[in-house]
């Protein structure tokens, strides 16, 4: 249960750095959720030898209602040797996807020269007219998940690569 609380106080640190939250930051908040999980089923498991739980929702059919943005009736954990009364069932709404922002401004204006010239040379074999078609698609896009799936593959595994993805960061986070 200690490991459990750190997790949950380093979570909760992450999570109110709003202002210079980084990519960095969510992946550490993502592998804290993770060890969150996995010993929360761990005590789970433990637990299950002394109480069963009936009529709980399927991975499923929790998937399905977070795909259709439709509640999900979750019933009180009631244990099946104290089941005279059982309450009525909480629901959860599930709450809105974030809309994406469109930035405002030129993609440009977050390259410097030197990293002006890395991405001629690394990703359109110096040609000017390349970039700048690029530039002007990505400044049309919506989304940073959409400019990622635009330049695809060739941003993996590389300096370059990591610097371009940093400038889109920016670029979209503003």
């Amino acid at each position: 249960m200690q490991r459990i609380r750190t997790v949950l106080i380093k979570l909760t640190d992450l999570a109110q750095r709003n202002s210079d939250r980084t990519l960095i930051d969510v992946d550490l908040m993502l592998d804290y959720t993770r060890v969150l999980y996995a010993d929360l089923l761990e005590i789970r498991g433990s637990m299950a030898g002394r109480q069963h739980v009936t009529d709980e929702p399927t991975l499923a059919e929790l998937s399905a209602a977070m795909e259709n943005k439709q509640p999900v009736a979750i019933p009180a954990k009631v244990p099946v040797f104290a089941q005279e009364s059982v309450p009525e069932p909480v629901v959860v709404k599930m709450p809105e996807p974030p809309k994406p922002v469109k930035p405002k401004g030129d993609i440009r204006e977050y390259i410097d020269l030197n990293d002006k010239y890395l991405f001629l040379s690394e990703f359109f074999g110096n040609d000017l007219r390349g970039y700048e078609e690029a530039m002007n698609h990505l400044n049309a896009l919506s989304s940073e998940q959409e400019a990622l799936h635009y330049l695809g593959h060739k941003l993996d595994g590389n300096d370059a690569g990591i610097a371009f993805k940093n400038v889109i960061n920016r670029f979209y986070l503003g």
